[in-house]
């Protein structure tokens, strides 16, 4: 008496085999998030900011933060205006000095900058062509 051999699966349990791994829909959406992906990734690297960007926004920041903090509201009028004017003037020297006390790592999709200040130490993110500051 012969025997055949049993299959290892029934026709059905294949077929349900085959439509658990969703070769269509599934690799479809796949597709898509990979090609989003590399287009999200494509636009971060383009729009990564350069040093020099950086060093104008460090400026302006560094600018900005010691007008609000020097130049007080409790001052007199004319001398808080005075005060405003000598730091609006005195970006031309905060430029060169923050240029040359800050690092630049660039990971293609975004960069972190480091400006290392007497008092302070200062890291930001720079993608999608903004800056984001970590402290």
């Amino acid at each position: 008496m012969s025997r055949r051999a049993k299959p290892t699966a029934t026709f059905l349990e294949s077929i349900i085999l085959w439509k658990s791994l969703n070769f269509g829909v599934g690799n479809m959406k796949l597709q898509t998030i990979l090609i989003g992906a590399t287009v999200v990734a494509g636009v971060m690297a383009f729009s990564n900011p350069s040093k020099e960007r950086y060093v104008d926004y460090a400026t302006e920041y560094f600018a900005e933060t010691g007008r609000n903090s020097l130049c007080s509201a409790d001052m007199p009028s004319a001398a808080q205006q005075s005060c405003k004017f000598v730091i609006s003037q005195g970006k031309s020297v905060i430029k060169p000095y923050i240029e040359n006390s800050s690092k630049q790592q660039n990971l293609v999709l975004f960069s972190i900058y480091t400006t290392e200040l007497p008092s302070k130490k200062s890291s930001t993110i720079g993608a999608f062509g903004n800056f984001f500051r970590l402290n």
